[in-house]
């Protein structure tokens, strides 16, 4: 799915040798211990684009359809551009699924000196577009995409209900295989200047 979206791909990841076989640029944390947030961080300063795409290895079926929707999201007036774009979904925010400006690096940095680790505290301090659940809503594979899986019980069900190959073959959603946070920038086609 990443590779269709964009044109960068980068695992953030304490065991960096566990995903070298998979073609995607990786990266570790500089703030060890920082939690999701020195995820973000590292994705960040490996980005070659303006804006990256934040997910966590936790929600494996992530839609093309509801990326895009978010990147389309990035207005074109510099001075409005926000410097995250959050959902809502299940009412609450879905900061794992977000698109993030590489202009944060410096606001996170000083976040993670002083040892404050939430991403919830990160967005109090800069520019937010939350984007609300009722327009998510309306994609067809917004349930799909933010789906969450943090057991094994889960994982089988998953594993279960798999789609069909029609459907692994259209790169409409990921699957299992992608892993760690992949921070992209996006591809050319959904870039909107610096």
């Amino acid at each position: 799915l990443f590779r269709t979206l964009f044109t960068q791909t980068v695992i953030v990841t304490l065991r960096p040798e566990r995903f070298a076989r998979l073609g995607a640029e990786v990266t570790v944390d500089r703030f060890r211990g920082g939690g999701p947030l020195a995820g973000i961080h590292a994705g960040l300063l490996a980005a070659r684009e303006p804006y990256a795409f934040v997910t966590a290895c936790d929600m494996p079926l992530l839609d093309a359809d509801v990326i895009r929707f978010l990147l389309g999201r990035i207005t074109r007036e510099p001075g409005q551009r926000p410097d995250a774009i959050v959902p809502w979904w299940e009412g609450d925010v879905e900061p794992l699924h977000a698109v993030y400006a590489v202009r944060n690096l410096r606001t996170i940095e000083r976040c993670l000196e002083r040892n404050e680790h939430s991403i919830r505290e990160f967005l109090r301090q800069v520019r937010v577009d939350y984007v609300a659940e009722e327009m998510l809503a309306k994609l067809e594979g917004a349930a799909r995409s933010f789906t969450n899986i943090n057991t094994p019980g889960e994982l089988r069900r998953l594993r279960r209900n798999q789609p069909s190959a029609s459907e692994q073959a259209s790169g409409a959603h990921a699957t299992g295989a992608d892993l760690g946070f992949d921070l992209s920038g996006p591809a050319p086609r959904a870039r909107t200047g610096g």
